[in-house]
């Protein structure tokens, strides 16, 4: 009888033991499955992630990014910015700049001004509120973003721009943007004033000055100024030249240097309270090295008197950007600076396999010419790096159609509930 309870005591002890043995190896076998389908997990994250909606897409870090509160500001309740009024001045960098507005706003779903093709709301006549179709207006009647070319006419932006939005533009050395549009714009072709830069440059002032304006009136001398909404021959009023600086002044919250721009897009991210992978770029519509016209003193001194009033323009914004940079602490904006100059190398490594002829790419990244850089992409799929490699035209048109079909949505609703739908109103009388 001992024998037998000790044998049962015994037997009872092994089974204990072995259901803690099997429920350890359960526990263990969990584990394993669990680390397994996390690692799993990860990978197809990884290679799905370019599919995601870009607000979903977590995209690397680097020190120096600080998100949008600005390291250095003057207030902690930073908020981003949904709203932006971009005058596009020609050959002035400024598709460059575009291309940062349009991810911005494709990445939020913002409304964009648009006309009904291509990349223009007018110039040479100034921008009216009817040169948007129908189709495109959203329900408030008011556009988050503004940046294809126009010619400014500030009352009746006003009128279609969020009552928030910023107000930004781009200025260059105007010898260096008259050299490139020279150039682009073919003034040289008999058509248009039947001669080479040299000859143009080698013309007394007033007859580079009785030259008509080409391309139906779009382009000349003082672009940037034209562009504006000024006539370039006020130059020689002072008191109409002070007036359109003070007014310039007032309508701007930051005008841009080309030269400078790395700095002036740090105070657009200050301005717009964005992060710096808001503001990366690469540099877009530019052309190639071989292209360009050498420029002697003489040249550029020629060149300097005919377009005085750009010359006005620039010296004046340039000083600005100057005391609007100096009003940040100088380290706080030269490491936003740096960090800024990183992350776009960052992405020109990750992005770009090498640079081509812009006429020569395919899809919506082909260039209406040769004569400007484009981008062959190393991965065409990656939201980022397709979205920086896109020409103006081909990412115009792909938020155009987008904008389109959301704009559909609220007028097939109202269609058939009986409401009314609407139209933009008339432009008020300009005085």
């Amino acid at each position: 009888m001992r024998w037998c309870r000790s044998c049962f005591a015994e037997g009872r002890m092994a089974a204990v033991l072995m259901r803690r043995t099997a429920t350890v190896g359960l526990l263990v076998a969990g584990l394993l499955v669990l680390l397994l389908l996390l690692a799993t997990n990860q990978r197809t994250s990884r290679a799905h992630r370019a599919l995601l909606p870009p607000h979903h897409q977590q995209l690397p870090s680097m020190a120096g990014d600080d998100g949008p509160k600005m390291a250095g500001d003057d207030s902690d309740n930073c908020v981003p910015r949904d709203s932006i009024f971009f005058l596009k001045t020609h050959k002035c960098a400024s598709s460059t700049v575009q291309n940062i507005l349009m991810r911005y706003g494709e990445k939020h779903s913002l409304n964009f001004v648009l006309g009904s093709t291509g990349n223009y709301v007018g110039s040479p006549t100034p921008f009216n509120r009817l040169f948007i179709p129908d189709w495109l207006w959203p329900r408030s009647g008011k556009f988050d973003v503004f940046a294809h070319h126009t010619r400014l006419h500030v009352a009746e932006t006003r009128r279609v721009m969020q009552d928030h939005a910023a107000w930004v533009t781009i200025l260059r050395d105007p010898v260096a943007q008259f050299e490139s549009a020279f150039d682009y714009y073919h003034f040289a072709i008999p058509q248009h004033w039947n001669m080479t830069l040299r000859q143009f440059i080698a013309l007394p002032l007033e007859r580079k000055q009785a030259l008509a304006r080409i391309g139906h009136g779009r382009f000349g001398g003082s672009q940037m100024a034209f562009d504006l909404g000024y006539d370039p021959a006020i130059v020689s009023e002072p008191r109409l030249v002070q007036a359109m600086l003070d007014d310039l002044d007032k309508a701007f919250d930051l005008v841009m240097i080309a030269e400078m721009m790395d700095e002036s897009l740090v105070l657009l991210r200050q301005l717009m309270c964005w992060s710096t992978d808001d503001v990366i770029y690469l540099t877009k519509n530019a052309r190639f090295d071989a292209l360009r016209t050498p420029m002697s003193r003489a040249d550029r001194a020629a060149l300097e008197e005919f377009l005085e009033l750009d010359m006005i323009l620039y010296r004046h914004f340039r000083q600005r950007l100057a005391q609007q940079i100096a009003a940040v602490p100088i380290a706080t904006f030269l490491a936003r600076t740096e960090a800024l100059v990183a992350r776009c190398l960052h992405y020109k490594q990750r992005c770009v396999a090498s640079e081509a002829k812009g006429s020569e790419l395919q899809g919506q990244q082909h260039e209406i010419t040769d004569r400007v850089k484009g981008y062959q992409l190393t991965d065409s799929s990656d939201w980022m790096c397709s979205r920086l490699g896109m020409a103006e035209i081909g990412y115009t048109d792909l938020l155009r159609d987008g904008q389109r079909q959301r704009m559909a949505i609220w007028r097939r609703v109202y269609g058939l509930l009986g409401m009314d739908v609407g139209a933009p109103q008339q432009p008020e009388e300009r005085t």
